[in-house]
C-alpha cells in the first residue's frame, strides 16, 4: 500500500498547460518506502516496511477524471524490527502471505486541487476483501520540461485501514484495530524510449 499514491498528484492537478494526450508515470525506487504502524497496549507503536511495491499510472492533466491509478503490494516483503515480528505479520492471523501474496489500491475518485493537500479516494484489495480507502496526499510543487509538461512529483500520503475488515483479529487485546499507512514516493513521467525497451 504505499502504495499508491504517488500519482496522486498528478490525478488531482488542474489543467496546467495540459498536455497533448494522457501519460504515463512509474515509481523511481529512490528513497521510496511503504511503512505501516499500529498501536500496542493503547500507546506504544510498532512499525513495520514493505520492500517491494509498484505504482501504474495513466494521467490525463486535461482530463483527471480519466486518469487510472493502481499500486500493487508484495505482502512477502513486509518487515518489523521487533524480534519474531516480521514471521508474525506474515503469517496466518495477519497478512496471510501464504494465501494472500500480495495487496492492490486502486484510486476512485480524484477531486480537484486545492493547496498542496488533495485527498484521494479509493479501494484496498487485501486477504480476498475490498473496502474504501482514503489517502491524506501531500506534494511538491510538480517538476515541468520545457514545454510545461509534467515530468515528476514527490509526494507524501497517509491513510487507515480497519484491520478487522481484513479478518486480521489477532491479539484483539494486546493490539489496536486501525493500521496507519504512510508513502513516501518520486513519480517520474515513462518516455516513449522507455516503453519500447
Amino acid at each position: 500500500m504505499r502504495i499508491i499514491a504517488l500519482a496522486v498528484l498528478f490525478l488531482a492537478v488542474p489543467s496546467l498547460g495540459a498536455p497533448a494526450k494522457a501519460a504515463d508515470y512509474a515509481l523511481s525506487e529512490d528513497g521510496a518506502s511503504i511503512t505501516y504502524s499500529v498501536k500496542t497496549l493503547g500507546f506504544f507503536r510498532r512499525s513495520g516496511a514493505f520492500k517491494k511495491f509498484e505504482i501504474r499510472l495513466r494521467f490525463d492533466e486535461a482530463a483527471p477524471a480519466q486518469s487510472i491509478l493502481v499500486a500493487d503490494i508484495d505482502m512477502t516483503s513486509a518487515t518489523m524490527a521487533a524480534e519474531g515480528a516480521t514471521e508474525r505479520i506474515k503469517g496466518p492471523a495477519w497478512f496471510d502471505v501464504e494465501n494472500y501474496p500480495t495487496s492492490e489500491f486502486r484510486a476512485t475518485a480524484i477531486p480537484p486541487l486545492r493547496g498542496g493537500d488533495v485527498m484521494i479516494d479509493g479501494v484496498y484489495k487485501m486477504r480476498g476483501e475490498t473496502a474504501p480507502l482514503r489517502l491524506d496526499v501531500r506534494y511538491d510543487e510538480p517538476e515541468r520540461d520545457a514545454d510545461g509538461e509534467i515530468r515528476a512529483v514527490n509526494i507524501v500520503a497517509d491513510g487507515e485501514i480497519d484491520r478487522r475488515v481484513y479478518d486480521m483479529n489477532g491479539m484483539a487485546g494486546l493490539v489496536g484495530r486501525m493500521v496507519g499507512i504512510t508513502i513516501n514516493a518520486r513519480l517520474v513521467r515513462v518516455e516513449a524510449d522507455d516503453e519500447e525497451n
